[in-house]
């Protein structure tokens, strides 16, 4: 019966230990983000999720990148096709032939190892 409590009271011990170190951690998760200030050196866009084209183009338009590409476009899509889905501003921002030329597009990705690929093909 000694040993049975010893065993009980190691486990309580091991569990409180997990509680109070998941406390910690969930403490030192950021609510809200460190810097808006921040520039990345590519924005990369894996279609197929709301929004996601136009959060990416609206960040290249914010200067937050100086390029953008979409991977899994489609090979019959343009970036014309996607300006269209943007809000007025953004679109006038990147009519810019200099912004322009900051996009590129993937049209061979068909799922998400096609986008890995693409993207790894891109970056080089």
């Amino acid at each position: 019966m000694r040993w049975f409590k010893k065993i009980i009271f190691c486990l309580l011990l091991i569990a409180a230990c997990w509680w109070i170190g998941l406390a910690w951690f969930i403490g030192q998760i950021p609510t809200q983000p460190n810097n808006d200030d921040v520039h990345a050196d590519a924005i990369i866009v894996l279609t197929g999720g709301g929004k996601r084209i136009e959060q990416g183009l609206s960040l290249l338009a914010n200067h937050k990148s100086s390029a953008l590409f979409i991977s899994g476009a489609g090979k019959t899509s343009g970036i014309d096709d996607f300006l269209r889905k943007t809000p007025a501003e953004v679109r006038g921002i990147l009519a810019q032939p200099e912004k322009r030329s900051q996009i590129a597009l993937g049209s061979d990705a068909e799922n998400t190892i096609g986008n890995a690929e693409e993207t790894a093909r891109w970056l080089v």
